[in-house]
This record gives C-alpha cells, structure tokens and sequence, in this order.
C-alpha cells in the first residue's frame, strides 16, 4: 500500500459506529484509509469486531490499531 499519495485519510476510532461508517464512505470514494482505534470495551466488542472484519481486507485500507485479542 502506498501511504505518499493525496488521497490518504487517517481515520481514528475507526471500529466505532461513525468511525467505521467514515471509513467505508472514502474507500467508497477511491481514498486509502488508515484506520487506529484501541478496541476498549466501552461499547460492545462483538460489533467492534464485526465492523473491522467488514473493511480489514479492503485493498486501500491498512489497520494500525490493537488486534482483536490482544
């Protein structure tokens, strides 16, 4: 992935409810997304962990964050 071109967004909370949606709308629109979120558990972890599945093996979407079971 190359992280030097223009379109490149750094979304954080990127699991959460907006954060994930956020993420889904610029890899819709051509934008590479980087996405850092620390998967606490103050909202529901199964869905945390169901919105990262939906948008991990996107081609333009690289994951910095903590791994799910960590």
């Amino acid at each position: 992935m190359q992280l030097n071109n223009m379109k490149c967004i750094l979304v954080t909370g990127c699991v959460g409810f907006i954060g994930a949606k956020v993420s889904e709308f610029l890899l819709n629109d051509g934008y590479t997304v980087v996405g850092m979120d620390n998967m606490n558990d103050a909202y529901e972890m199964r869905l945390r962990h169901w919105r990262l599945d939906q948008i991990i093996n996107h081609s333009n979407f690289e994951y910095t964050g903590r791994r799910k079971n960590e």
